[in-house]
């Protein structure tokens, strides 16, 4: 007999309906996924006799500006410790069982669960004019290597002791490297102004003795590496190097996470990344440098309207460093669908990703979302519309209908909705699919939002493939929604079966769809692919497909789009294939080749917008050098003077934002046009705010006496 469980007031959940009202339909979906592994770590400990600690869960909870004071204070009193700020949004531990408790706190408006960030140069330096303000072409009119600028990037897979990351004296220019989940090393802590000091947790490794112990947070991945030498590595002997080869550098590895999870232990990946904004944002309060964020990541799980977790917390963020993460490499897959629902054409139908391997035999396993979408309304919803989801197992080859659920309704309303499919209580799902499938939304501000998980695996009982897990979406006539599938692998399904036509039109990542963020797409400047191994291949030639794009144009995976609040993604481009960088030695599995190396440590060949989204936060880097005041804003304004454009762009502008990056003219826009206009504002003697402070030859001050100084781009009198 089929049955569907309805999750509202559900104990085993730990939360009744104020709760889940205040989780986003991602929170949702994942803290039920969350329970679900608690509930099975306890069933399994209880067989062998073994005490369990009570579950904690860590959340982004954002605070109503009113009565900030009351509302922490009962936030504090439900056991929660805050771990980091972002603007009006607090990074928490509690446990688990508080969560509900947590929802009745009056000045808590929205209740997320960190997000999951997916990982997303020989010629590149004179192909974007670095090399006539470094001083390394014999035209340069400047010599600008990053000095005195801090770059922090976020990633996984550093070798911290590779050759890259040491100066000409062979001493590192890692400042600091943020663990997370370490708790074997010194604190950080910070005060907030009205919220008290905030330990984070973690580990902050800041003397050269701590660093030089350091090895690699991942023996098998290199992508911290690489993309850590394009923004800021240093010159090898070869012309190896990055954009901003003097600043100095912050790591922040997320790879210890996931091997604990590999291992089977939590947290994993996806508990951090707020955690992680949050660092940067007060570790660049705490230092005399101007700071620049390169994060080679990007998601899809979110509204893409700006309003989401992430992008909130990236707008803050903004206010001390200038943020640069890449726009994603979807460019070419069909992960976005749009639909006008009308009477003629009520449904929408797609085809969810067939790659789900999981296999529950191992009782030890952790459990991995697979699939599932993202979908909002573009239009404000009214009162009563809906939308209504329903899943079926359907060959449209043999045209067979080997299950469907009913249909699982979303409403335009405040109230909780949370539904959940099991193969447990549906008899005919169980012949075909052992897992779950969760379907969770409401109303995000007045637009109408529908999310579903699936988690499990298809059995062989399916003998006929393909037998996809198919998608039909009824909503309420006059609405048009986009939707996202969550794997970012793209829906599936040919049009002339009936499927809706995917497309990557709206391929930019979530978290890059707030103003207050440089994300960066990518061209290509070169088909030569190098390997450390010495091996090189021409990826134009038709001997290695051919495939190779054509020099100066886009790169076929380069994501983009133009979101619903105005944003177009990127916001600039830059090269991102077969880009020659730093590579972690732990990670080779063959011999270094001695022309790839620098004393011993490998470079090597990658190609993604994780490399272009480094060559644009190495340059922000060598303008900040030459004008440390530059704020966000003014940075947006030089790349949307400055960029180039040429045949490329203008056959497709909707790619390439503002055009190819260019150094110098960015720099020559700047001192024409930023460096030398002081702008003046009122003082009415208050006291000066903690953001930098420079004196008129550009010199930051701690402790500004009387006098005229620089603060945000404009002249303050003291």
């Amino acid at each position: 007999m089929k049955k569907i469980t309805t999750l509202i007031l559900m104990l085993a959940v730990c939360m009744m309906a104020m709760a889940q009202a205040k989780l986003t339909p991602q929170a949702q979906l994942k803290v039920m996924n969350l329970q679900k592994k608690a509930g099975r770590a306890a069933a399994r400990a209880s067989e062998k006799g073994l005490a369990v600690e009570p579950p904690t869960i860590r959340l982004v909870v954002k605070i109503a500006a009113d009565d900030e004071a009351a509302t922490l204070t009962e936030i504090r009193s439900r056991k929660a410790r805050v771990e980091g700020v972002l603007g009006n949004q607090l990074i928490v531990t509690l446990p688990m069982d508080s969560v509900e408790s947590m929802s009745r706190i009056r000045g808590v408006l929205r209740i997320d669960v960190p997000h999951r960030p997916r990982l997303k140069t020989d010629v590149t330096r004179p192909a974007v004019g670095v090399s006539l303000i470094d001083g390394t072409d014999p035209d340069a009119v400047a010599s600008l290597t990053g000095k005195g600028v801090t770059v922090c990037v976020i990633d996984i897979g550093f070798d911290f002791q590779h050759r890259a990351f040491k100066d000409e004296q062979g001493r590192s220019r890692i400042k600091a490297v943020y663990v997370p989940n370490d708790d074997d090393g010194p604190t950080f802590s910070f005060d907030y102004p009205g919220i008290g000091e905030v330990d984070f947790p973690g580990s902050l490794y800041t003397t050269p003795e701590q660093i030089a112990a350091m090895t690699t947070d991942m023996e098998m991945e290199a992508h911290g590496t690489h993309t850590a030498g394009i923004a800021a590595g240093s010159r090898s002997p070869q012309g190896f190097g990055g954009m901003a080869p003097d600043a100095d550098i912050v790591l922040i590895p997320l790879g210890y996470m996931q091997q604990m999870a590999d291992e089977g232990e939590e947290p994993d990946m996806e508990d951090v990344l707020e955690l992680c904004l949050s660092f940067v944002a007060a570790y660049a309060r705490t230092i005399d440098s101007p700071v620049v964020l390169s994060a080679s990541l990007n998601s899809h799980e979110g509204p893409h309207n700006g309003t989401g977790t992430v992008p909130e917390a990236i707008t803050a963020l903004s206010q001390w460093a200038i943020p640069v993460l890449s726009a994603g490499n979807e460019g070419d897959m069909t992960l976005h669908v749009a639909h006008a629902f009308t009477d003629e054409s009520p449904t929408m139908r797609v085809m969810l990703p067939t790659e789900m391997g999981f296999s529950f035999d191992d009782e030890d396993s952790e459990e991995e979302v697979q699939s599932g979408f993202y979908g909002i309304s573009r239009e404000d919803a009214a009162e009563g519309q809906s939308a209504s989801v329903r899943f079926m197992l359907y060959d449209p080859v043999t045209e067979v209908v080997h299950w469907q659920s009913q249909p699982l309704t979303i409403t335009a309303t405040d109230e909780p909705q949370l539904i959940e499919l099991t193969s447990d209580d549906d008899e005919d799902l169980a012949r075909y699919f052992e897992g779950y499938i969760g379907v969770a939304g409401g109303l995000n501000g007045d637009k109408l939002e529908v999310a579903s998980m699936v988690e499990g695996t298809l059995l062989s009982t399916l003998t006929s493939y393909p037998s996809p897990l198919t998608v039909c979406v009824t909503a309420s006539n006059g609405l048009t929604m986009d939707f996202w599938e969550m794997s970012d692998t793209g829906f599936e399904g040919d049009a002339e079966d009936g499927y809706d036509q995917a497309d990557s039109d709206m391929s930019g990542g979530d978290w890059t769809s707030t103003p207050d963020v440089i994300s960066v797409g990518s061209y290509c400047t070169s088909n030569i692919w190098r390997s450390y191994d010495g091996s090189v291949l021409d990826f134009s030639d038709e001997e290695y497909g051919g495939y190779g794009n054509e020099i100066g144009d886009i790169s076929d995976f380069s994501s983009y789009g133009l979101y619903a609040n105005g944003v177009q993604q990127p916001t600039t481009c830059a090269p991102g294939e077969n880009i020659v960088s730093s590579w972690n030695h732990y990670e080779c599995y063959s011999d270094i080749d001695e022309s790839m190396t620098w004393e011993d440590f490998p470079y090597s060949s990658e190609s993604g917008t994780s490399m272009a989204c480094p060559v644009v936060a190495g340059i922000v880097a060598l303008w900040l050098q030459a004008c440390p005041t530059l704020t966000l804003s003014e940075v947006k304004e030089v790349l949307q003077r400055s960029s180039v454009n040429d045949e490329f762009t203008d056959a497709d502008p909707i790619r390439w934002g503002y055009g190819k990056i260019n150094a110098k003219a960015g720099l020559d826009y700047i001192q024409q046009n930023i460096a030398t206009a002081i702008r003046t504002t009122a003082v009415d003697g208050s006291a000066v705010d903690s953001t930098a402070i420079y004196d008129l030859q550009g010199r930051r001050v701690s402790t500004p006496q009387h006098g005229i100084y620089i603060q945000d781009g404009r002249k303050v009198i003291r």
